[in-house]
């Protein structure tokens, strides 16, 4: 789905559904715990 960057090191993340991204949650440089929405997937 898309890569997010720490200090340099860039983790995959992976979706548990197919679809479309309806919309991007959170903010580019924005400071997220885990548990965070970052995306919004449309399944289908």
């Amino acid at each position: 789905m898309g890569l997010v960057e720490v200090m340099k090191q860039f983790t995959e993340i992976k979706s548990d559904v197919s679809g479309t991204v309806a919309s991007v949650d959170s903010e580019s440089g924005a400071t997220v715990v885990p548990g965070t929405v970052l995306v919004t997937v449309d399944e289908g």
